[in-house]
């Protein structure tokens, strides 16, 4: 009896959120607001002092100016321990963008107006044209000291999950009267707002020739069946 291998593509365990296709990565179109981890384990909301965010050494969220009515717009920052915690923050088939992920938008957008084209139409104080749907937002930054900095309309930062050192990470800035994106790094302990980057990959399984698939409503998302 042979074994046949076959892999078979899909994106079934991703949860269904809103994205939007920027060359060849699917993006998710807004701001990420989620409060627990991928194994169920819930991150804390800081509500505290600037003081006690900035001397955090554990995960935690906050909504932008500490105000909840924020939230529906910018959903929330995070701190970069949340980012980086083994339990995971992204959903099932989703990961927080890498710095690889950011470099590819730009080279895909053109450097000198990648900003200009993926900010979104509204909210900024000077508008994108979004030409992908993207829908960059002006959701500010929790920066050094825990303080709030740029409410008014003119600065965009998201964390990349890609570290930088022990004490910093490495994140991306969109700033007022700038149409390209800004590489930077924040302190672990600053906040910044997160998007997500869907997973492409392949599950295998392992078949033997007599076996029958029969295909039914349960895998019907799958596609790009292939023998090797």
């Amino acid at each position: 009896m042979q074994k046949v291998e076959i892999y078979v593509k899909s994106n079934t365990e991703s949860p269904d959120l809103p994205f939007a296709t920027v060359g060849n990565a699917v993006w998710s179109d807004k701001n990420f607001d989620g409060t627990t981890f991928r194994n169920g384990d819930s991150i804390p909301e800081y509500v505290g002092s600037d003081a006690g965010w900035d001397a955090l050494t554990t995960p935690a969220w906050c909504y932008v100016d500490n105000d909840s009515a924020n939230g529906d717009v910018y959903g929330k920052l995070y701190n970069f321990y949340a980012v980086s915690d083994p339990r995971g923050i992204a959903p099932k088939g989703w990961r927080v963008s890498t710095l690889d992920d950011w470099n590819s938008l730009v080279s895909f957008a053109s450097e000198s107006i990648a900003a200009l084209k993926t900010k979104s139409a509204s909210l900024w104080d000077t508008a994108g044209d979004d030409s992908y749907g993207l829908a960059i937002l002006p959701s500010a930054y929790r920066g050094p000291g825990g303080g709030f900095g740029n409410l008014d309309g003119t600065n965009g930062s998201y964390w990349t999950s890609t570290s930088h050192d022990s004490s910093d990470a490495n994140a991306v800035s969109y700033d007022e009267g700038y149409d390209d994106i800004f590489f930077t790094t924040f302190s672990n302990s600053e906040g910044g707002a997160i998007r997500l980057v869907r997973n492409e990959g392949h599950t295998k399984l392992d078949l033997y020739d007599d076996e029958v698939i029969e295909l039914t409503e349960n895998i019907k998302d799958f596609k790009d069946i292939s023998k090797v």
